[in-house]
C-alpha cells in the first residue's frame, strides 16, 4: 500500500536551473529542511515505517508568471 503525505514547502523552493548554481553545501542543507518536514509529517500521521511513498509538496508563488512544472521536479 502506497501512502501519500500532503504538505506546503517546508523552505525555498528552487527550479533545476537554480540547482546548478546552488553551492553543494547550500544544497544540502535545502535538501535536509524537505527531508526533515517529510518525516515530521509522515510522524504527526502516526506512520512508523513509511517505505516507499509519495510526497506531494504544494508549492504557492507570489506572481502569476507562468511556471514550467517539469522544473520544479527533482530538485527536492
Amino acid at each position: 500500500m502506497e501512502r501519500l503525505l500532503e504538505y506546503p514547502a517546508p523552505a525555498p523552493v528552487w527550479s533545476t536551473n537554480a540547482d546548478r548554481q546552488i553551492h553543494w553545501g547550500k544544497r544540502i542543507r535545502l535538501v535536509e529542511e524537505w527531508r526533515e518536514a517529510a518525516a515530521w509529517h509522515a510522524k504527526a500521521q502516526r506512520i512508523r515505517d513509511i517505505g516507499p511513498a509519495t510526497v506531494r509538496v504544494t508549492i504557492l508563488f507570489n506572481t502569476k508568471a507562468r511556471r514550467d512544472p517539469h522544473n520544479y521536479v527533482g530538485t527536492v
